[in-house]
Protein backbone atom coordinates (compact mmCIF):
# COMPACT_ATOMS: atom_id res chain seq x y z
CA UNK A 1 0.00 0.00 0.00
CA UNK A 2 2.91 2.59 0.77
CA UNK A 3 4.31 1.44 -2.58
CA UNK A 4 0.82 2.78 -4.12
CA UNK A 5 1.07 5.92 -2.16
CA UNK A 6 4.68 6.49 -3.31
CA UNK A 7 4.22 5.76 -6.98
CA UNK A 8 0.64 7.86 -6.86
CA UNK A 9 2.60 10.98 -5.12
CA UNK A 10 5.72 11.10 -7.45
CA UNK A 11 3.36 10.38 -10.41
CA UNK A 12 1.44 13.96 -9.23
CA UNK A 13 4.70 15.63 -8.26
CA UNK A 14 6.38 14.82 -11.81
CA UNK A 15 3.07 15.82 -13.50
CA UNK A 16 3.53 19.53 -12.10
CA UNK A 17 6.44 20.04 -13.38
CA UNK A 18 5.61 19.88 -17.12
CA UNK A 19 3.82 23.63 -16.45
CA UNK A 20 1.07 25.12 -18.57
CA UNK A 21 2.13 24.61 -22.49
CA UNK A 22 3.83 27.90 -23.86
CA UNK A 23 0.91 27.94 -26.23
CA UNK A 24 1.04 31.98 -26.73
CA UNK A 25 4.85 32.21 -27.37
CA UNK A 26 4.33 29.25 -29.77
CA UNK A 27 2.23 31.58 -31.99
CA UNK A 28 3.80 34.62 -31.75
CA UNK A 29 7.33 33.44 -32.67
CA UNK A 30 5.69 31.69 -35.38
CA UNK A 31 4.11 34.73 -36.84
CA UNK A 32 7.24 36.90 -36.56
CA UNK A 33 9.29 34.43 -38.29
CA UNK A 34 6.57 34.48 -41.13
CA UNK A 35 6.90 37.91 -40.85
CA UNK A 36 10.43 38.22 -41.19
CA UNK A 37 10.36 35.74 -44.53
CA UNK A 38 7.45 38.23 -46.08
CA UNK A 39 9.74 41.07 -45.51
CA UNK A 40 12.81 39.21 -47.06
CA UNK A 41 14.72 39.00 -44.30
CA UNK A 42 16.67 36.14 -45.33
CA UNK A 43 18.15 38.12 -48.01
CA UNK A 44 18.76 41.21 -46.01
CA UNK A 45 19.43 40.04 -42.55
CA UNK A 46 20.61 36.25 -42.77
CA UNK A 47 22.47 36.43 -39.56
CA UNK A 48 19.41 37.14 -37.68
CA UNK A 49 16.90 35.27 -39.42
CA UNK A 50 19.13 32.01 -39.17
CA UNK A 51 19.11 33.03 -35.28
CA UNK A 52 15.67 33.41 -35.06
CA UNK A 53 15.45 29.67 -36.87
CA UNK A 54 17.72 28.15 -34.90
CA UNK A 55 15.90 29.18 -31.70
CA UNK A 56 12.21 28.11 -32.97
CA UNK A 57 13.73 24.83 -33.67
CA UNK A 58 14.87 23.85 -30.60
CA UNK A 59 11.72 25.79 -28.95
CA UNK A 60 9.45 23.23 -31.25
CA UNK A 61 11.73 20.24 -29.72
CA UNK A 62 11.41 21.25 -26.40
CA UNK A 63 7.94 22.04 -26.78
CA UNK A 64 7.06 18.92 -28.11
CA UNK A 65 9.58 17.17 -25.07
CA UNK A 66 6.99 18.72 -22.87
CA UNK A 67 10.02 21.06 -21.90
CA UNK A 68 7.88 24.16 -21.19
CA UNK A 69 10.37 26.26 -19.80
CA UNK A 70 12.81 25.97 -22.14
CA UNK A 71 10.13 26.17 -24.44
CA UNK A 72 8.89 29.35 -23.81
CA UNK A 73 12.39 30.95 -23.78
CA UNK A 74 13.18 29.73 -26.80
CA UNK A 75 10.18 30.78 -28.59
CA UNK A 76 10.92 34.13 -27.01
CA UNK A 77 14.24 34.64 -28.28
CA UNK A 78 13.15 33.39 -31.22
CA UNK A 79 10.32 36.06 -31.80
CA UNK A 80 13.18 38.79 -30.58
CA UNK A 81 16.09 37.50 -33.28
CA UNK A 82 12.31 37.49 -36.25
CA UNK A 83 11.35 40.91 -35.37
CA UNK A 84 15.26 42.33 -35.21
CA UNK A 85 15.83 40.45 -38.42
CA UNK A 86 12.26 42.42 -40.24
CA UNK A 87 13.07 45.69 -38.57
CA UNK A 88 17.22 45.64 -39.72
CA UNK A 89 15.48 44.44 -43.57
CA UNK A 90 12.93 47.14 -43.28
CA UNK A 91 15.73 49.80 -42.65
CA UNK A 92 18.40 48.20 -45.26
CA UNK A 93 15.15 48.75 -47.67
CA UNK A 94 14.30 51.97 -47.00
CA UNK A 95 18.09 52.73 -46.98
CA UNK A 96 18.40 51.21 -50.35
CA UNK A 97 14.96 52.52 -51.46
CA UNK A 98 13.97 49.52 -52.09
CA UNK A 99 9.90 49.75 -51.68
CA UNK A 100 8.87 45.85 -51.84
Amino acid sequence: MTRILTLALLLMVLSGCAGTPPRDEYVLADTAIRAAQAAKAPQYAPGLFTKAQQYYRKAQTDFNNREYSGARTNFNMAREYAEKSENYTMLKKAEDGDAN
